[in-house]
């Protein structure tokens, strides 16, 4: 299941948001798997690390992009610290605002050891699956995004049927 957060102010309220989503999730279905989708509201590092310790004991798939892409400072080395200090694997969209630099994105966040996940979604379909196939040749785990009604929806799910992620 997926959780979405909110726009809380202080760090304590995007904590408490994240946190009290996940348990009331768990006291309903511990069994389930939950994967906050953060948004990169949590913005800072220590936030979302400390957001990780309050979900140790829950079942978490992975916490999708945590903090800021500021936070990224063009070499992803403060996703890679935060990726190594917690023991939940952390997923983000390989391109969320320029579609045209998602390879070069992709590549640099795989060298800097900074994803689990790599969430694919291109301005087109095609970007879409040149984006699969490569976090899959990177050996990448992730999953596809097609936001889409109608014609746009069934063309994502033939794209996302025979694709690596």
């Amino acid at each position: 299941m997926k959780t979405i957060t909110n726009r809380e102010e202080t760090p304590e309220q995007r904590i408490r948001y994240v946190t009290d989503r996940v348990e009331a999730i768990h006291d309903v279905l511990p069994e389930m798997s939950v994967r906050p989708d953060i948004r990169w509201r949590l913005r800072e590092v220590w936030v979302a690390q400390e957001l990780a310790c309050r979900l140790e004991g829950h079942l978490i798939d992975s916490l999708e992009s945590p903090i800021a892409m500021a936070t990224a400072a063009g070499t992803f080395s403060e996703w890679r610290r935060f990726r190594q200090v917690i023991g939940i694997p952390i997923a983000d969209h390989v391109s969320p605002y320029r579609p045209a630099l998602a390879r070069e994105n992709l590549v640099n966040r795989f060298r800097a050891e900074a994803l689990d996940y790599a969430i694919v979604g291109g301005s087109g379909y095609l970007d879409t699956l040149e984006q699969s196939h490569l976090a899959h040749s990177l050996g990448m785990g992730g999953w596809g995004q097609t936001v889409a009604y109608g014609p746009g929806a069934a063309m994502g799910l033939h794209v996302a049927a025979p694709g690596p992620i």
